[in-house]
């Protein structure tokens, strides 16, 4: 791969990334297992101090998946809070 090909990649890959404050930071292809016959990718992403991994059988689902746990620890952290919030009162 060159650099242009590198580049075309990346900007690919942000593409995918709708949320503006996400940032992939890894992405990988695994062989076979009794789980996926076929291999899988993964994901990992980054929002703030939050990491989320998504694993599927395409990347841009990896990627939905680990955006999936993101809002998940975003949403506990927030209810977290306003509990928190409330038993203050």
């Amino acid at each position: 791969m060159d650099r242009a090909e590198i580049n075309a990649l990346g900007h690919a890959l942000q593409s995918l990334l709708l949320d503006e404050g996400e940032m992939l930071l890894s992405f990988g292809a695994h062989g076979p297992s009794t789980d996926c016959r076929n291999g899988h990718v993964s994901a990992k992403l980054r929002r703030g101090d939050d990491e989320g991994l998504g694993e599927a059988v395409s990347l841009d689902d990896a990627i939905r998946l680990a955006r999936g746990v993101l809002n998940t620890a975003t949403a506990k952290r927030l209810k977290d809070a306003e509990d928190a919030k409330e038993a203050a009162k």
